[in-house]
């Protein structure tokens, strides 16, 4: 459980944050939009999609 939660926790800010964790929550349906305002930009969605695969090993 400690390695996928660190796995898990890289995920979710490989970027900077809260790009990434938005994204997920937006593709979970939990907020409404991923949109960042500047100087952020919006999370890579190689990152959010390893984000949501890392997410579901934890809480599966």
């Amino acid at each position: 459980m400690k390695r996928s939660l660190a796995a898990l926790s890289a995920a979710l800010f490989a970027e900077p944050n809260p790009t990434v964790l938005k994204a997920v929550l937006h593709a979970q349906g939990r907020i409404p939009s991923p949109a960042v305002r500047l100087p952020l930009l919006p999370a890579a969605p190689a990152s959010t999609a390893t984000a949501r695969r890392r997410l579901a090993a934890v809480t599966s």
